[in-house]
């Protein structure tokens, strides 16, 4: 593990103390270092800390190329066989994998995987009902389909017809729609589309907590969203209403619920638009950008190749 540590001092990787000035991202400078570059070198500790605490590495070989924020990284078993592969990069790293000592039928098998998962990614079109449920103004819908069309050009969006809430889902006592009754009522909504997302401006909340800003059936790769707008208005809060904050609140919280249908779950960089909002302040605090991390998780060119044996785990 010593020579691991020295590899990675020679490498360039930063310290892990390093990443919490990361948080306030926006104009970030750490030594030259760019968001694109902190990125990678954070999946790599990151991947690191999570392949090691299955696995019983031997060796372990890091080739990085920073400057193209490219690197590839092979663990071997005592017994000198590849247990774990991983690159990102936005071309096939032939060279990375040679010096980190693939071996060159693995290195084939790697570049045929990946020309056909970076061909799929590239291809893929989602396909995303927005669905207006009353109360709601359609000029509310129009500003989340444009968000959505600007941020993410493989995602075409449809607005449905508008819809009355469920009954059922209404709390009298709290004067609340409970958004977990709303989403399972929109799954029947979901037919061949690949996302459903219902916008309102009814307040909702899900049990164990006071009201949430949106919700959405799973922590990661859900289908099914729900955004509320009423606590997003500065009317809400008996205060002089703010139609650019209130536009830019609605762009925070609409590309957190699209982050979560592509996969991303909640960050924990309070500045990411990935961060969960306990409060508006929190929503205001946030910016409505995807942190490197996650950013970077958004684009295709990664793949990773793994083969534990028995007697490694």
């Amino acid at each position: 593990m010593d020579d691991a540590i020295e590899l990675l001092r020679n490498k360039q990787v930063i310290p892990v103390s390093v990443l919490e000035a990361w948080k306030s991202f926006e104009g970030l400078n750490i030594d030259g270092i760019s968001n694109e570059r902190l990125w990678l070198l954070a999946n790599l500790v990151e991947t690191l800390i999570n392949i090691l605490a299955d696995t019983k590495a031997s060796r372990m070989n890091i080739a990085i190329d920073i400057d193209l924020g490219r690197y590839a990284l092979a663990i071997y078993d005592e017994d000198g066989r590849l247990v774990y592969c991983d690159f990102i990069s936005d071309t096939f790293p032939e060279r990375l994998l040679r010096d980190v000592g693939v071996d060159s039928d693995t290195i084939r098998a790697l570049r045929d995987a990946w020309h056909v998962r970076r061909a799929e990614s590239l291809s893929i079109k989602h396909s995303l009902l927005l669905q207006p449920l009353n109360p709601v103004d359609i000029e509310s819908l129009k500003l989340v389909a444009k968000i959505i069309h600007e941020k993410f050009n493989n995602i075409v969006v449809v607005i449905g017809n508008p819809l009355d809430l469920p009954s059922d889902a209404y709390d009298k006592r709290r004067r609340q729609y409970r958004a977990d009754i709303i989403l399972q009522w929109l799954r029947s909504r979901k037919q061949g589309w690949s996302f459903v997302l219902g916008v309102t401006d009814a307040d909702i909340f899900i049990p164990g907590f006071n009201f949430v800003f949106s919700a959405h059936n799973k922590p990661v790769h859900a289908d099914i969203g729900l955004l509320s707008l009423a606590r997003l208005r500065q009317r809400f809060y008996g205060l002089k209403e703010d139609h650019a904050l209130f536009l830019e609140r609605v762009k925070k919280q609409t590309l957190h619920i699209i982050g979560h249908f592509l996969g991303l779950p909640d960050c924990a960089n309070r500045y990411c638009v990935m961060s969960y909002a306990n409060s508006i302040v929190d929503v205001d605090t946030k910016t409505s950008d995807f942190c490197p991390l996650c950013q970077g998780r958004l684009v295709p060119g990664r793949i990773a190749f793994m083969s534990i044996r028995q007697g490694t785990r």
